[in-house]
């Protein structure tokens, strides 16, 4: 029997989502480097040991895959988780999916943009030792600007987004952020009123966005923010 190996492909990149498919298998999102978001199918997924690890999402993975007429299917893969997932609750995965939503609004799938991949590369990678929430929102806003949206206008924004001063420098400190910042101590009124501001952004400014609902919820007095 001749294999035909004229279909397949390699690719490196995360695990965006994950989703059970069929008897054993999953369908997984990924976000690669070469091709952008790709949906691929991996049989037998949950049945080998090896693959739990990594087939999840916020995991990185390098993989070979063969294109078929839904996509693609998994022949082989390596790869290792980038945060321990396992400990999440139900509203923390509602909050790493609204980023993972936001990328399937604003960017199409097999189209390859290396600023998309290295936003999720400097997230995935901080959500190991830095606050979910907060780091989602950093990227969210950030994720808006490569998209070609100009975030800073939300500032000017007085009449139908009153922010205090308190919620206007978390927001300027969040939309100038950088993953190599230092510790910050944000109050959480100021991170509530810079998430609202991110939904009524989302609402007036993005016409595919009237589907979010607001998932961020701030339940420290204050946390350090660490980025």
């Amino acid at each position: 029997l001749m294999t035909n190996t004229n279909n397949w492909q390699n690719y490196e990149g995360f695990v965006l989502a994950a989703r059970d498919a069929g008897t054993a298998g999953k369908k997984l999102t990924l976000l690669t480097k070469e091709v952008g978001r790709i949906f691929v199918f991996a049989p037998q997924a949950r049945r080998k040991a090896n693959y739990i690890g990594y087939l999840v999402p916020a995991a990185f993975l390098r993989c070979t895959v063969a294109a078929d007429t839904e996509g693609y299917r998994l022949l082989q893969a390596d790869g290792r988780a980038l945060t321990d997932t396992w400990q999440w609750t139900y509203p923390m995965w509602q909050v790493y999916y609204f980023l993972v939503h936001m990328t399937e609004e604003l960017f199409a799938s097999g189209q390859a943009d290396a600023q998309v991949y290295h936003l999720w590369e400097q997230y995935l990678t901080a959500l190991s030792r830095k606050d979910l929430a907060i780091a989602t929102l950093i990227a969210s806003w950030q994720l808006l600007g490569i998209a070609g949206y100009d975030p800073q206008t939300v500032l000017q924004e007085k009449q139908f987004l009153p922010l205090s001063d308190t919620g206007r420098q978390t927001l300027f400190a969040i939309l100038h952020a950088t993953w190599q910042d230092g510790p910050q101590l944000f109050s959480r009124q100021g991170l509530t009123e810079a998430a609202d501001a991110l939904l009524y952004y989302l609402t007036n400014y993005v016409e595919i966005a009237t589907q979010f609902t607001n998932v961020f919820t701030f339940a420290q007095k204050s946390i350090d923010n660490k980025i």
